[in-house]
């Protein structure tokens, strides 16, 4: 047995299937009203709505109100970013490039790259096993890393 209700704006006892379905109720008009409803309405503010529109500056055709949104956004870059591989082995933009050689991630890929157990300026391994710079060590000893690896080096 099929299920009607009444819709709201032409009073018609329908089918179910004939309104729309929201998460868990069904729409008060059905979708012939709606649809009604809804192109009735852009026929009557269609010049509102194409006024809402302007062209970026990348092309891009967006509503006025969320140009200063979509400046921040990957759709607005003209061009893609490049990307490029780091000597450490990491992938990166290429415009961070010189950023990136001054992390201690890179000065890290480096070290366990090379096996260099010669000293690095400024690179030390800790008694834990982690590669840390030289001026990170009190704080390194106060993580959970360091803990982590000193309790699993002696249950070992």
């Amino acid at each position: 047995m099929e299920q009607e209700e009444n819709c709201s704006k032409c009073n018609e006892k329908k089918n179910i299937s004939d309104f729309y379905k929201s998460s868990s109720y069904y729409h008060s008009e059905c979708k012939e009203c709606n649809r009604k409803y809804y192109r009735d309405w852009y026929e009557n503010n269609k010049e509102k709505k194409r006024s809402d529109l302007m062209t970026c500056e990348c092309g891009k055709v967006i509503q006025t109100n969320y140009h200063e949104k979509h400046k921040l956004t990957k759709l607005h870059r003209k061009e893609k970013p490049s990307f490029m591989k780091c000597e450490c082995g990491k992938v990166i933009q290429e415009n961070y490039y010189e950023q990136h050689k001054l992390t201690d991630l890179h000065f890290v890929n480096m070290y366990e790259l090379t096996k260099l157990h010669k000293k690095r300026p400024g690179v030390i391994e800790c008694e834990c096993g982690a590669v840390i710079q030289e001026n990170n060590y009190e704080e390194h000893t106060l993580t959970d890393l360091h803990f982590e690896n000193m309790y699993n080096s002696y249950i070992l």
